[in-house]
C-alpha cells in the first residue's frame, strides 16, 4: 500500500484514512443526534423565551454547512469543510481543518499531491504541507521556498526515508517571509540519510523551524550526522536526534549560525574522529557541535560518544548561551566527557553535568582558552583517568561561581575542579565526596596570575596522596583562599590544603631542583575541622612554597604528625591562628624552612606545639587557652562572648566591626 499524506486536523482528526459519510448539501447522516429537528420536538422542557445564542444547526451563511457540520466561520460562505485555501497565503483557514494556508499529500483522491516533493515544488509561498501517516522514500529539497512540512499524526508514524545518496531533507536559501520562519519541518521522522554534511537534515543560509521531529540513523562523512545548520537562524525545539554518526558532531552541528535550540534530546550519537584532525586542540562532539552565537537551553544530551573530545558536546569559538540543560552519561576518548569548550566565550548556567566519563582529562567539563561565566551548575558523578573528574579549565580567566561538585573522581589531580595554567576565580562552591590522587576537591597548578578562591565549602573529599580539599603546585602568583570551610576531608598528607613540589616537565624526577616553581598562597578567615591525615598535616602540608595563614581555625582533627606540616623549601607565617583538639603527635611538624608565629592559640594537642622544638607560647602574642567555641558539637566554631580569643589577635589587624582582631576564623577583616 502506498503511503498517505493528508490534511492535519489539530485534534488528530484525519480525512484521508476514513472519510466521513456526507449527504447532499454537506449534512452528515448523524445530523441532530437528539432527534429533535427544527421543530423543537417534545420532552425537552420547551423554550423559556430567553436568547440562547446562534443555533449550531443553522447554516447562517448559506454555504451548506452549520457549526455542527464543522463550519469554523458560519459568517463567511467561502469558509467551510469544502472550502478552498486558494493560491495566496492569507492566514485564514478556509477549509476548516485547523491549519491556515495548507495543501495535503496522500495516496487518496481527497489529497492534493501524491509525493511530498511535488507539493514542495508547487504549493504557494508560506503554505503548510500536511502529511498523513506512512513511509515516504524521498530525498527532499526546499530551495528558496518558504513552506512548512507538517505531519498529521506525529513522527512515529510519518517517516521520510532517504536514499542514502544525500541528506533526507535539504533546506537552502529560504528566508523568513510571511511567517516567523522561512521553511520548517514539524512532527516527522527523517532517517537513512548519508551525506558529506547533514545526513538527516541540512540547513543552508535559511530561516528555519524544526519542531517535534525524530532524526535517527543518519550519517555524514564530515560533520553533522543528524542535522547540520549552516549560516542560518530560527528555532530547533523538541526534536529527538538519535543514533546518528559523523567524524565531528555526530548528532547536531550549528556552524556559524544563531538559532535557538531548546527542549531537544540528543542521545546515542557518535563522533568518530580520534585525533586532532582539524583544530589544534582537537575536535569531536558526540551529540552536539556548536560553532557560533547560539542559544542552547533546556536540552538533554545523554549517552553520546566521541572518539576524541567532547563526548556530549563540543563548542568551538563563538559566544553561545548554554543554560538549563542536562548533559549526562556521555563518553570521550580524550578530554571533556560531558562537554569540551574550545576558545569560546560562553555563559554556562544552571546545567546538570552528570555521570560523564573521559579517558584522559575532565570527565564533566573541559574549557580550553575560554572566557565565560560558569554559574549554578551541578557537576556530579563524573570521572576521568588522569586529571579533573568534574571540570578542568586551562589558559582562561572565567567567573566560576556557586557550582556544586559532588562524587567526581579522577586518577591524578583535581577530583572536582582543576585550574591549569589559569587565572579563574572560584567562589561559593560546594565540593562534596570527590576523590583524586592530589587535590580531591580542587587542584591548581601553574597559574598565570593571581586568583581568589572564596566562600567555598569542602566536605568528605578524599585524596590518596596530598590535599584532601585543595592541592596546588607551581603557582608562582599568589592564590588567595578566603572564608573556606573544610570538614571531614582526608588525605595521606595535608587533609585540607597541600602545597607540594611537582615537576613541570614530567620527564624530570619529582625531586629535581629547578624543575618546579614554588607556590604562593594566603589563607584567611577559614574554618577547618574534623579532617584526617594518615601521615602529616591534619590541616595543611607545605613543601616547596610560601604560605600565610591569617585568622584560621584548625580544630578537632587528626594527623599522625602535626596539624601543620612544614617540609623542605617552605616559608610559613601564622597570624591569629587557632589550633586545638588535634589528636596524633603535636601541633606543628617543622622539618625545614622558615616559620613565623604570632598572636595564635594552641590548645589540647597530643604532643608539643612544635614537635621536637621550642614552644612559641608566651611570646609574640601566642597563647594556650581553651578557645571556648559556641557549640563545636554542632559545627559552630564561632567564639563565645567570654572566649579568651576575643580581641586577642594582632592589634594592627581589625575585625569587621573595627575592634581589635579576634584569633581564629571569625576574626580579621575578611570574616
Amino acid at each position: 500500500m502506498r503511503p498517505c499524506l493528508l490534511a492535519l486536523l489539530p485534534l488528530g482528526l484525519l480525512a484521508c484514512a476514513s472519510p466521513s459519510i456526507v449527504l447532499e448539501g454537506g449534512k452528515s447522516d448523524l445530523d441532530d443526534p437528539s432527534g429533535g429537528g427544527s421543530g423543537g420536538g417534545s420532552g425537552g422542557g420547551g423554550d423559556d423565551g430567553g436568547d440562547d445564542g446562534p443555533d449550531p444547526d443553522a447554516d447562517e451563511d448559506g454555504d451548506g454547512f452549520s457549526t455542527n457540520d464543522g463550519d469554523c466561520d458560519d459568517t463567511d460562505p467561502e469558509t467551510n469543510p469544502d472550502g478552498d485555501e486558494g493560491n495566496v497565503a492569507d492566514g485564514v483557514d478556509q477549509d476548516c481543518n485547523g491549519t491556515a494556508d495548507d495543501r495535503s499529500v496522500c495516496d487518496d483522491t481527497l489529497a492534493d499531491y501524491s509525493t511530498i516533493q511535488d507539493a514542495i515544488d508547487d504549493v504557494p509561498d508560506d503554505f503548510t504541507i500536511l502529511i498523513c501517516p506512512g513511509t515516504y522514500p524521498e530525498d527532499l529539497v526546499i530551495d528558496d521556498r518558504p513552506v512548512t512540512l507538517q505531519s498529521t499524526d506525529g513522527p512515529e508514524v510519518t517517516i521520510v526515508e532517504g536514499s542514502g545518496s544525500g541528506p533526507v531533507l535539504t533546506i537552502e536559501d529560504t528566508d523568513e517571509a510571511g511567517k516567523d520562519w522561512g521553511a520548517g519541518a514539524i512532527g516527522l521522522t527523517f532517517r537513512k540519510g548519508l551525506a558529506e554534511q547533514g545526513g538527516g537534515i541540512l540547513v543552508l543560509r535559511s530561516s528555519v523551524h524544526l519542531e517535534g521531529n525524530i532524526v535517527s540513523g543518519n550519517e555524514a562523512t564530515v560533520r553533522g550526522g543528524g542535522i547540520l545548520v549552516y549560516e542560518s537562524e530560527g528555532t530547533v525545539q523538541d526534536n529527538v536526534v538519535e543514533y546518528n554518526a559523523a567524524p565531528e558532531g555526530g548528532g547536531y552541528v550549528s556552524w556559524q549560525s544563531g538559532e535557538h535550540i531548546e527542549g531537544n534530546t540528543f542521545t546515542a550519537n557518535t563522533a568518530t574522529t580520534t585525533s586532532e584532525e582539524t583544530y589544534g586542540s582537537g575536535s569531536g562532539g558526540g551529540g552536539v557541535f556548536l560553532y557560533g552565537n547560539v542559544s542552547f537551553t533546556g536540552n538533554t544530551v545523554d549517552g553520546n560518544i566521541s572518539g576524541y573530545n567532547g563526548g556530549g558536546m563540543y563548542v568551538l569559538y563563538g559566544q553561545p548561551t548554554i543554560e538549563g540543560n542536562t548533559i549526562s552519561g556521555n563518553y570521550s576518548g580524550e578530554d571533556g566527557g560531558g562537554i569540551y569548550l574550545n576558545q569560546s566565550r560562553v555563559d554556562f548556567v544552571d546545567n546538570d553535568v552528570l555521570f560523564n566519563e573521559a579517558y584522559d582529562d575532565a570527565g564533566g567539563i573541559r574549557g580550553y582558552v575560554c572566557q565565560g561565566d560558569f554559574n549554578n551548575n551541578r557537576i556530579i558523578g563524573n570521572q576521568a583517568s588522569d586529571d579533573a573528574g568534574g571540570m578542568k579549565v586551562s589558559h582562561s580567566s572565567n567567573n566560576i561561581e556557586d557550582n556544586w561538585f559532588e562524587d567526581n573522581h579522577t586518577g591524578d589531580a583535581g577530583g572536582g575542579l582543576e585550574l591549569d595554567n589559569d587565572t579563574s576565580n572560584v567562589t561559593g562552591h560546594t565540593f562534596l565526596d570527590n576523590t583524586a590522587g592530589r587535590g580531591a576537591g580542587m587542584h591548581s597548578w601553574r597559574n598565570e596570575g593571581r586568583i581568589t578562591l572564596s566562600d567555598n565549602y569542602f566536605e568528605g573529599n578524599e585524596a590518596s596522596d596530598c590535599g584532601g580539599a585543595i592541592q596546588m603546585d607551581n603557582n608562582p602568583y599568589r592564590v588567595n583562599i578566603v572564608r573556606m570551610t573544610a570538614y571531614d576531608n582526608e588525605a595521606v598528607d595535608g587533609a585540607v590544603l597541600c602545597l607540594d613540589k611537582k615537576p613541570i616537565d614530567y620527564d624530570y624526577d619529582v625531586e629535581e631542583p629547578g624543575n618546579a616553581e614554588e607556590s604562593v598562597a594566603r589563607v584567611a578567615s577559614s574554618l577547618w575541622h574534623g579532617n584526617r591525615a594518615s601521615d602529616d598535616g591534619a590541616g595543611v602540608y607545605v613543601k616547596f612554597g610560601y604560605l600565610t595563614l591569617s585568622n584560621v581555625t584548625i580544630a578537632d582533627s587528626y594527623a599522625y604528625e602535626g596539624a601543620i606540616a612544614l617540609k623542605e623549601d617552605s616559608s610559613t607565617e601564622l597570624v591569629n591562628v587557632s589550633v586545638s583538639g588535634i589528636s596524633g603527635t603535636g601541633g606543628i611538624l617543622w622539618e625545614e624552612g622558615s616559620l613565623d608565629i604570632s598572636y595564635s592559640n594552641f590548645h589540647d594537642l597530643d604532643g608539643d606545639v612544635i614537635i621536637g622544638g621550642s614552644s612559641p607560647v608566651g611570646s609574640n602574642g601566642n597563647i594556650s587557652d581553651d578557645p571556648d567555641f559556641s557549640d563545636p558539637g554542632a559545627g559552630d566554631y564561632s567564639l563565645s562572648g567570654g572566649s579568651p580569643l576575643v580581641d586577642a589577635g594582632d592589634p594592627s589587624i581589625s575585625d569587621t566591626d573595627g575592634t581589635r582582631s579576634d584569633i581564629g576564623a571569625f576574626g580579621g577583616p575578611d570574616a
